[in-house]
């Protein structure tokens, strides 16, 4: 199998990114890509993958920017079209154009920052203040009214049920582990554990094999095929 080198992008998580480090001879090996025909992948900042956009620093400012921006077009867009500001077709358009792109793979790139959390919650805040039966009532009383819940809400609810799949082996690609919680407290912490059910080697997906470390009792990613 041939690499299109057209087709893909570098995208490298560092934590030293000091410009004396990066002037050294040797780093640039580590962040470029030379494929077998000659030709250099350069790394990007930002890298879009199944429509959720990824950058270097690990940060989800980006991502949160970009949905943003998209949900107030279509608010607008939904406003500026249909004069009827009744609570069903409200509500009707908040929960089949705007909240589906302010959710879409939110168990990722959920925010932790008070500013990203509030730039998403303030579309639905003023999406929901133009609707005619809740005129005077804050933003906690219109939700309240509506039946709905606050976005910040939603995306703590998708990862409790996101994590109980995992738990549950409900996912596809941890159906070959067993997940367990660590008996052993550390700080008042307790962890979670994956182990395979056969033996210490199982294989995850096409071309991958997950290893588990016998002294510290963690798994190691190998890739088998060469990109």
């Amino acid at each position: 199998m041939s690499l299109h080198e057209r087709k893909f992008e570098i995208l490298n998580y560092t934590l030293n990114k000091t410009k004396s480090l990066r002037a050294l001879p040797f780093t640039a090996e580590c962040y470029q890509y030379t494929t077998a025909s000659g030709e250099t992948i350069e790394p990007s900042y930002c890298v879009k993958d199944l429509g959720v956009y990824l950058t270097d620093d690990g940060a989800w400012g980006f991502q949160v920017e970009i949905i943003v921006k998209e949900a107030k077009r279509l608010a607008g867009w939904a406003l500026g079209e249909f004069r009827d500001r009744s609570q069903r077709t409200m509500l009707t358009l908040l929960k089949t154009l705007v909240r589906p792109k302010l959710e879409y793979c939110s168990p990722l790139w959920s925010p932790c920052k008070t500013g990203d959390i509030q730039r998403l919650e303030a579309i639905q805040q003023f999406f929901t203040r133009r609707i005619s039966e809740c005129a005077g009532m804050n933003y906690w009383k219109r939700l309240q009214h509506l039946g709905i819940l606050s976005l910040q809400r939603r995306r703590e609810r998708y990862m409790i049920i996101h994590v109980w799949k995992i738990l549950n082996l409900q996912q596809a690609c941890t159906r070959q582990h067993r997940y367990d919680f660590n008996s052993r407290r550390r700080r008042g912490r307790r962890g979670i554990t994956a182990w395979p059910e056969s033996s210490t080697t199982s294989t995850c997906q096409e071309g991958s094999v997950i290893k588990r470390n016998p002294k510290r009792g963690i798994f190691r990613h190998q890739s088998r095929s060469a990109i």
